[in-house]
């Protein structure tokens, strides 16, 4: 299917810097684009001037990201999931499922649960 988008006409428009370390996961939530890179760190950018607005440290790297609702949930080598309100940054919930190793991947379905992936081939669902 195609997008509509021309992409011989495409060209660079900005380039960013901040984070020290490869970038691991991109996720954008309203007026924020999320970045979470190896060096531990999460940055919101806006979207609209490319400004960095907030940088969190992470006591580990994360590895993915999920918008649900007003949140942004955080997920990596940690072996947890951080729940972070998404206008304040701030982590409002620490979920701590058994011990199954990093969350690589997670998806919202159905806008009631969100399944969460580890490299320990176990899934994890939260309502």
């Amino acid at each position: 299917q195609s997008t509509g988008l021309d992409t011989a006409q495409r060209r660079l428009v900005d380039y960013l810097v901040g984070h020290v370390a490869p970038i691991t996961t991109l996720t954008p939530l309203d007026a924020l684009m999320w970045s979470a890179g190896a060096d531990r760190m999460l940055r919101a950018w806006s979207s609209a001037t490319g400004d960095c607005v907030s940088r969190i440290n992470c006591s580990a790297a994360p590895l993915c990201m999920l918008p649900v609702g007003d949140e942004m949930w955080v997920g990596g080598e940690e072996r947890t999931v951080e729940v972070r309100d998404a206008s304040t940054f701030v982590c409002t919930k620490r979920l701590s499922p058994p011990n199954l190793g990093p969350t690589r991947a997670m998806v919202l379905v159905w806008n009631k649960t969100v399944w969460a992936a580890s490299w320990s081939q176990a899934l994890r669902i939260w309502e």
